[in-house]
């Protein structure tokens, strides 16, 4: 519930919704931890599966969470979290998460 006054929070990215240019966070579980944010109305998220997130470095700056995302969607990517300095410039990485290790090293392997 937001307190009179306050700002609204911008949404944060991810399947359902589009991240302000230059301040995008991440598809699913955004940017709170490793267990990300609670669903609409739910419980935090488990902890993704060891062997199923992938760094994703020397990215352009203007890459934003969905360009990453879109890059990895056909090896069933997840999730992708490009991340930001607090004044909102890309620190030029990211992480690609996949439900299964299997699918983690295909994408890695580029096959």
């Amino acid at each position: 519930m937001a307190h009179e006054g306050a700002a609204p929070r911008a949404p944060r990215g991810g399947a359902g919704g589009a991240a302000p240019r230059g301040r995008g966070r991440g598809a699913a579980a955004g940017a709170g931890g490793e267990r990300g944010p609670r669903p609409e109305g739910g419980a935090p998220r488990a902890p993704p599966a060891p062997g199923t997130s992938l760094y994703v470095g020397n990215l352009s700056w203007y890459v934003s969470w969905q360009d990453l995302k879109d890059a990895f969607t056909a090896h069933g990517a997840t999730y992708a979290d490009v991340k930001y300095h607090p004044d909102g410039r890309s620190k030029g990485w990211g992480i690609v998460r996949f439900t299964t290790a299997d699918e983690a090293r295909a994408a890695l392997a580029g096959e």
